[in-house]
């Protein structure tokens, strides 16, 4: 009898001193209905997303693809110039042109050589045989960037860059609402362009974007000769280190200056060796 109290009263003692636990720790998950909203959500931004990573990459290689076809023009324009002003045949340019292009533009869509057919980044050509030319590039938008010559004379091969530079500086302003900036190589890699090529003299004169304006200043030991809408004819030479300015604000091509008295008559440019 007195084994069996002194047992209940360390029980009694040991109950004392050590805490029992009346609630026992619960683990909650997600419920079903959390996981289908998060799941929801994810498909949502998913469905925004993707199309617009897409759009942005198509057009990326929309605007190479446009790139490609001014490079091909080039080739063509330099083409008639060295062929008494007779373009290329009809269909494939790269045995006529290819020795006029300093590297063969490749499908952006593919990665493979720029081709004539009516694929996604390749390119259609027409001799139309009456002293034009067709040529255009088929975009990702089910539509072609086209360019050509339908007056039946060879347009120089400054006006086919300086119209297409234009034309980038243009669709930037519409696309972003600003100027590209106007330093380092940012002057043309803004505008999608190779800074290598683009920076480098074509048909002697050296093109650069700046902003609003695109600059034109020959190259070395060559000149520049236009005439104002004054009458007066200018002379630059590549010792000047002045340019031609076109004013994408105005629309109008000056010398060295935008200001009223400098505005040219760009059609009467001729580019010359420096004598």
């Amino acid at each position: 009898m007195r084994g069996t109290v002194e047992m209940t009263a360390h029980a009694s003692d040991l109950a004392g001193r050590v805490p029992v636990s009346r609630h026992r720790p619960q683990h909650q998950g997600f419920t079903l209905i959390e996981l289908l909203i998060v799941i929801i959500v994810i498909g949502i931004l998913a469905a925004i997303a993707v199309p617009m990573y897409l759009g942005q990459r198509n057009k990326a290689k929309d605007a190479a693809t446009k790139e490609n076809v001014h490079t091909l023009e080039v080739g063509v324009q330099s083409y008639a110039l060295a062929s008494n002003d007779t373009y290329p045949s009809t269909g494939d340019l790269d045995e006529a042109v290819g020795g006029y292009v300093d590297a063969w533009p490749e499908n952006p869509f593919t990665g493979s050589p720029m081709g004539s057919s009516p694929s996604v980044g390749d390119y259609s050509y027409t001799n139309n045989d009456d002293g034009s030319f067709s040529l255009a590039g088929h975009l990702s938008t089910d539509s072609d960037f086209a360019v050509g010559v339908s007056n039946g004379s060879v347009t120089s091969i400054f006006t086919t860059t300086s119209d297409y530079l234009i034309g980038l500086l243009l669709d930037y302003y519409e696309e972003y609402g600003k100027w590209p900036r106007t330093w380092g190589d940012y002057v043309y890699t803004d505008l999608g362009l190779d800074p290598e090529e683009y920076g480098a003299p074509i048909d002697h004169v050296i093109f650069t974007p700046h902003g609003s304006q695109l600059y034109a200043e020959p190259e070395d030991g060559y000149e520049m000769t236009v005439t104002g809408t004054d009458g007066v004819t200018r002379v630059l030479d590549s010792d000047l280190h002045w340019n031609l300015v076109y004013d994408a604000v105005g629309g109008q091509w000056y010398y060295h200056r935008v200001e009223p008295a400098n505005q040219i008559d760009i059609s009467t440019l001729t580019t010359a060796p420096q004598g």
